[in-house]
């Protein structure tokens, strides 16, 4: 209880606090607050009580975590005389050096990173890692998996191949020159093309590099998002993601076998009554996914022609659904239709016979 709490007090010296790497920010930026200093000692009493109870004797955390371990450390020492350790390891960051974190719940839970389904699809998940920003691919790899990816050994390769070509190049290049060399150019325009057909050559060669580099990164990701997605979801659903992939790559949304293959993707079911009766409009659509907010900002995403529904653009804000965008899934004659935002995003629309007449998540 907060007294036992209390009565260790003399172990955490204001003065150590204060010099403490994570306050010192926070009085810096005149954030500095007594929940910060009390949070640090919370901690490291949190780390006493482990060991007394569980013998625990090793605290895992993130890198911003290492004072309040350390503290842990230094405290269970001080008390029972007995050494503790402490591992940290990189924070996983997404766009702009966001944390992942509980502790950010609130602010990240639209991220598609989190295993909880109700959060975050399987096809999300999977989606996430396939698009992560470049410059995260090889942290992310050494992170969360245990594959054998070394982007810039890659690159260099790549380079060094390219090198060898340009070398080859070269060499047939001056067996050509002294073949010619007791020859003048016929005259200046020829002169100009050879030096317009070297620069065409070089820039040729800059866009080879430029496309090995994104086939390589490319290649990257989508190993890397297989093998997180099948660590926690599992081969054959990593399967079913491909097969989603290539449905919606080829414009083939008639294949769509089950109701269990659309509820792969982010996925709303609605009453098909309401369709029926006309009362489903795109903005209702794109406010239940909350790819919008608010109706101006659904209708901004529609201004931008990025909004189709199944092949069809949707370039109208009070676009009203109709039982004609809907499909029927092979095996089970479920009604859906998918909604696409770009090439990148993907969502089922479900339409079912239902007594609710409200939009929801099944």
């Amino acid at each position: 209880n907060i007294i036992d709490f209390l009565n260790h007090g003399g172990h955490f010296g204001i003065n150590k606090l204060l010099r403490k790497e994570s306050v010192i920010k926070k009085y810096q930026n005149k954030k500095l607050t007594l929940k910060d200093l009390n949070y640090i000692s919370l901690q490291a009493y949190d780390f006493l009580y482990l060991f007394k109870k569980y013998n625990t004797y090793i605290q895992i955390g993130g890198s911003d975590q290492w004072g309040n371990i350390q503290s842990g450390i230094e405290f269970c020492q001080n008390i029972y005389n007995k050494q503790l350790y402490g591992l940290t390891t990189n924070l996983l960051l997404y766009k702009n050096n966001i944390k992942f974190s509980k502790s950010l719940f609130h602010e990240n839970k639209k991220l598609p990173i989190w295993i909880d389904t109700e959060y975050t699809s399987p096809y999300l998940f999977w989606n996430f890692f396939r698009n992560v920003e470049d410059q995260k691919v090889q942290s992310y790899i050494d992170m969360l998996t245990n594959l054998n990816i070394n982007l810039d050994e890659e690159l260099k390769n790549e380079v060094l191949k390219n090198e060898e070509l340009k070398n080859e190049v070269l060499k047939n290049e001056e067996l050509k020159n002294e073949e010619l060399k007791n020859e003048e150019l016929k005259n200046e325009e020829l002169k100009n093309e050879e030096l317009k057909n070297e620069e065409l050559k070089n820039e040729n060669e800059k866009n080879g590099i430029a496309s090995r580099y994104d086939d390589i990164i490319n290649s990257a990701k989508k190993k890397m998002a297989d093998h997180i997605t099948n660590t926690i979801y599992g081969k054959s659903l990593v399967n079913k993601i491909h097969k989603i992939n290539k449905i919606i790559k080829n414009n083939k949304f008639n294949e769509i076998e089950n109701l269990q293959e659309l509820k792969i993707l982010p996925y709303n079911q609605i009453n098909i009554n309401l369709i029926k009766q006309n009362k489903i409009n795109i903005t209702d659509i794109l406010k239940s996914f909350q790819i919008a907010m608010t109706n101006k900002q659904a209708k901004e995403k529609i201004n931008q022609n990025c909004i189709y529904i199944n092949t069809k653009l949707i370039t109208d804000p009070k676009y009203i659904l109709n039982i004609m965008d809907f499909l029927k899934t092979k095996n089970d004659n479920n009604y859906y239709a998918l909604l696409r935002l770009g090439k990148k995003s993907s969502y089922s629309i479900i339409a079912k016979y239902d007594k609710k007449e409200t939009l929801n998540n099944d």
